[in-house]
C-alpha cells in the first residue's frame, strides 16, 4: 500500500500541463501498479484466511464485491474532487493548468487515502499464522 501511495504522491508532486511522460507518469504507473497489485493480493489472501473449504466460493465472491464496489466509490470520489478543484480553478488559469491542478487534487487525495489504509492495516492486522496452521501445513 505504501508503494501505491508513493505511485500516487509521484503524481501529484511532478505533474505539470507539460511534464514528460517518462520522467513523471511512468515511474508513478509502474509504482503505484505494483503497490496496488501486491495489496490486492495481500488483501485476498488475508480476507480467504481462515475460511472453511466449504464456503471459500462465498467469501471469495463477498471479497471481489467488496473490492469492486470500493474501487468503484473511491474512483467516484476523486474524480469529484478533481472536478471541484478544475472548476474553481477554471476562472484566470489556462484549461491545461485548472485540469492539471484538479488531477493533482484528486491524486493527492488518493495517496493520502492510500496511506492511511496502510497505517490502519499495519495496526490492526494479525495475520500471523498459529502453532496448529503452521504444523498443519
Amino acid at each position: 500500500m505504501i508503494l501505491g501511495a508513493a505511485g500516487l504522491a509521484w503524481y501529484a508532486a511532478m505533474l505539470t500541463p507539460t511534464s514528460n511522460y517518462y520522467a513523471v507518469m511512468l515511474p508513478a504507473m509502474l509504482a503505484g501498479g505494483i503497490g496496488t497489485g501486491l495489496t490486492f493480493v495481500g488483501c485476498t489472501v488475508t480476507g480467504m484466511r481462515g475460511v472453511a473449504p466449504h464456503d471459500t466460493g462465498v467469501a471469495a465472491g463477498l471479497l471481489n464485491t467488496s473490492v469492486q464496489t470500493g474501487s468503484a466509490l473511491g474512483l467516484g470520489a476523486l474524480a469529484a474532487i478533481a472536478s471541484i478543484v478544475t472548476r474553481t480553478r477554471l476562472p484566470g488559469h489556462t484549461m491545461a493548468t485548472a485540469l492539471t491542478d484538479g488531477y493533482v487534487a484528486g491524486l493527492l487525495a488518493g495517496s493520502i487515502i492510500f496511506a492511511a489504509g496502510a497505517v490502519v492495516a499495519l495496526l490492526t492486522i494479525n495475520a500471523r499464522s498459529s502453532a496448529a496452521e503452521a504444523a498443519g501445513h
